[in-house]
Order: structure tokens, then sequence, then C-alpha cells
């Protein structure tokens, strides 16, 4: 045989594996896909697939896919109100376009089972009204890798925007500015979309009206790393999440009100699991808040929730949100609601109570140039039977534990009594420095009178000028420093003159 007639059908050959595996990749995608929707629908329930057109072919494939948005909750809000039909009567619907290349080389651009390249599509109604600010463009857009195993990566996006809005009272004469800067984002799959984790960041969000009201936010960032715990219940994962602001700033020129500015706000929240139980740990912070000239920060606010039972919370929360598809539910009929949740509650909720939960304040702490106070407190319930709970509320006392530390930096208070922030607002401005100076004085005075009262009975102890307190309740009593607290006993404190200005 001619060596051209062997190479012929090498090639053949090759081109019949490629088309072959390229056919059995496209079937594969498709189930993927269809697994994939089947785990976002089962945690979106106000979320539904009204349809689904999927043209696949050997080497491409399009899909078009329509979803219905919160359908009974719009369609029981209008029963509500037929008298007056109104266009939102109507579901929201939302349309992906979706282009997907087959593997083993799709795009001949990497190795992968298949690339798909999906756009939102607006319906026409909206689409007329968004063409001035986006032209051509979607609103949403991404890109995916699709592996052999069935995870894969993606890059999403949404374009810039600039949009002006009248004021939502027509005869006003306002407008409202919005300028969006864009966002990008980077997530990556399993296979089951059991993991995911996710990164997005905007670099900017500016709302103005033309009466100089302004509120402005920039370097957006929202980054999570999640796992679903319960493969029965896709409604309660565990892992973090964390959402960051480099800077809040709102100016209102019509008011006495300074600008306040905030910088580098951060909320963050971790679900650790530990065997039946998951934690939510939240935290808070805020590096500088300034109003006007007066700065405070840090500033945060931490807490959490401990030891809760992850199938029982699973159980509530998958409760709660079937309430989105319960049209009885959603019209408010309160028997209805307390037939169905009670006995959740009744099952589910004893067993979170009966496992010890736990609730922290781990820390609330504000600081100046004078220095940082603190607070933190745990309350705990041990052994609680909630029907025996119900029948006696007293019980709640025998079962509570609680305990809480506080620290004060004396100075800082006394600061913050001689010059408050936002001091214009309380009408201090208008005094006269003399006059200031003695309502300072005054203040001050009633303070650290305060303080020494609680100081004698030993309900503070005083370190420099640090002011400390440990405050315990258990077995039905509140112990303060290790003494039972008597609110009763303590004396009450000396009133003192106003100072008179002359």
């Amino acid at each position: 045989m001619k060596k051209t007639a062997i190479l012929a059908l090498i090639v053949a050959g090759i081109g019949a594996s490629y088309t072959a595996s390229a056919w059995y990749l496209g079937k594969q995608t498709e189930t993927t896909l269809n697994n994939q929707y089947g785990k976002v629908l089962e945690s979106t329930p106000y979320v539904q697939i009204v349809e689904r057109d999927y043209q696949r072919g050997i080497f491409e494939s399009e899909e078009t896919l329509t979803l219905e948005l919160f359908k009974q909750l719009v369609e029981t809000m209008a029963k509500a109100d037929s008298s007056q039909p109104s266009p939102t009567s109507e579901p929201l619907r939302l349309t992906i376009h979706s282009r997907i290349q087959h593997g083993p080389f799709p795009g001949l651009s990497t190795l992968a089972a298949a690339i798909t390249e999906s756009e939102l599509l607006l319906p026409d109604g909206i689409k007329q009204d968004t063409a001035k600010m986006l032209g051509d463009k979607s609103p949403y857009s991404q890109r995916t890798i699709i592996r052999f195993d069935g995870s894969g990566t993606a890059t999403f996006s949404s374009p810039k925007l600039d949009i002006t809005l009248p004021d939502p009272q027509a005869d006003s004469g306002k407008t409202i500015s919005i300028s969006w800067q864009g966002l990008e984002g980077d997530m990556s799959f399993s296979s089951n979309m059991k993991n995911s984790s996710m990164t997005a960041r905007a670099p900017a969000l500016n709302i103005t009206s033309n009466d100089g009201v302004r509120i402005s936010m920039s370097d957006i960032r929202i980054m999570g790393d999640q796992q679903r715990i319960f493969d029965d219940i896709a409604l309660l994962y565990s892992g973090s999440q964390r959402m960051s602001i480099g800077e809040v700033a709102i100016t209102v020129p019509e008011s006495s009100r300074k600008p306040l500015i905030m910088k580098q706000l951060t909320y963050d929240i971790d679900l650790p699991l530990d065997g039946d139980y998951i934690d939510l740990i939240a935290r808070f912070g805020v590096d500088n808040l300034q109003l006007g000239k007066d700065a405070i920060g840090p500033l945060h606010l931490d807490y959490s929730f401990k030891h809760l039972h992850a199938r029982s919370l699973a159980e509530i929360s998958q409760t709660f949100m079937g309430f989105y598809t319960d049209p009885t539910l959603l019209s408010g009929d309160g028997e209805a609601l307390t037939a169905q949740l009670m006995p959740v509650l009744n099952e589910h909720g004893a067993t979170i109570l009966s496992n010890a939960p736990e609730f922290h304040i781990d820390r609330i702490s504000f600081a100046n140039a004078n220095g940082e106070s603190n607070l933190a407190a745990r309350v705990k319930l041990t052994d609680l039977n909630l029907e025996e709970a119900m029948a006696n509320p007293f019980v709640l006392l025998s079962k509570l534990e609680a305990s809480g530390e506080l620290s004060l930096q004396e100075e800082m208070i006394l600061e913050m009594l001689r010059n408050p922030p936002g001091k214009e607002e309380m009408g201090l401005a208008e005094l006269s420095p003399e006059e200031l100076e003695a309502q300072t004085q005054m203040m001050s005075a009633q303070f650290q009178q305060q303080i020494a009262m609680l100081t004698d009975q030993g309900y503070l102890i005083r370190e420099g000028k640090l002011l400390k307190s440990n405050v315990e309740f258990k077995a039905g009593q509140l112990l303060v420093n290790g003494k039972p607290f008597m609110p009763m006993d303590m004396p009450e404190p000396m009133e003192e003159e106003p100072t008179t200005i002359q």
C-alpha cells in the first residue's frame, strides 16, 4: 500500500476518533449542565426553569435557558391587589444564551471537555430601556471551562454603566445619576457543585442627585469558599465569605452634617464544621470613621453562634426557603404558617437548643487617639428542654450561663464627652466657649462621680486610666467582679447644681 494511502487512513482514523470524542464529550457536557442546574435550583426555589432549548451538535452546541424569578410571590401579590393591575404583575424572566464548544480541544485553545461562552439576554421591554446605557453589550457574560471530570473554572464580568433616572417623586424635579464601574470575577467548582470558590471585584459605585447628595463606594471586593454539607439538602454550606469596601463616603450639602467617610470596611463570615455541629463566626470592622474633623477607629463588632446542630439547622433553612413556593404562606395566612412552621421548630429547634448552643459577642471595640475600649460576652444554654421552657419560661434562668468583660479607657470617654462626634447636630456648636467649658466640666464630673461610686462598690476596677469589670451569670445569680450584684443597695449619685455663666 502506498505511503500516501496509509497516511490518509491514519488521518481519517484520527479524525473519526476526534469526532467521536467530541460527540461523547458534548453529551457528557450536557449531562454535567443538567446536574449543575439541579443543584442550583435546589438551593434557590424562587428560581424556575420555564424553557430550555439545547441544540447539540458534534463539535459545538447552543443552549437557550429562560429563568423565571419569584413567580409565586408575584402572582400572590397580584391576586391580593387585583383591582389595580400593574406592569410588575408578571414575574421577571431572564434568558441566558450559551455557545458550547466540545473537547477534547475546544476552540483549539485548551485541553478540556468543553468551553462555554454565556451571556444574559434581557427581555425586549427592558432591553429597549437599557440600549442607551449598554449598547450591544450584555449586562452579564461568563466564560466557563469544564474539565473532563465535570469540575471547572469560570470568569465573569459586567460592563461599566452610567445612567440618569428621575426621582421616584415625579414632581420633585430631581434626578439620580448612577455610575457603576463594572465587575470582574473568577470562580471554580467541583463536578457535583459540592465545593465552590469565588472572587469578584468592582472598582467603584457612585450615586449622585442633582441637588448634591452623593454616595460613593470604591474598591469593592467579594470572596467566598464554600462546601455543601449534606448531599440531600443544598441549603447549608461550611466555609468562609468576605466582603470589603475600600471607602464609603456620604455627602449631604443641604444638611449641617459634615461628610461621613468610612475607610476599609470589612465583613467576614466563617462557617467551620466540626462533626455534627457548625459555628457561625462574623466579624465587622471599620478602620477609620470620620465625621467632619472628628475621627474614630478602628471599630470592631465580632459575634458568633457556636455548636449549632447542622442537620437541624439545614432542615429549618429548607422549611423557610420552601415558603417562596407556597402561595398560601406568601399570602400571609398566619394559621397556615404556624401549622407548617411549628412542627419543624418543635423538632429541630428543640434539637439545636438541647445541644448547648452558645452566643458570643467576641468583641465590641472602638478607639481614638486616647486609646481603645472593649466589650466581650458569652451566653450559653445548657440541657434546655424546649417543651419544659415553653411551659415555664423561668426554667431558662436555671439553664442560662453568661459572662462578659468590659475595659474602658477613661480618657477616651472623657474626650468623647468633651468633644462628641457630630456635636453640631447636638446643638453644642452654638454655645460660647465659656458655656461649652461649663457643660463639659459638668458632664465630666457626673461621669467621674459614677465611676467613683462603682469603684467603691467593687463593680469597677481601676488600673491606671483603664477601667475593668467582669460579669458572670450562673445558677440564677449575677456576679460582678466576683461579688453579687445588688443594684438596690447602690447609693444615688449626688446631683450637681448647673453652672451659671455670668
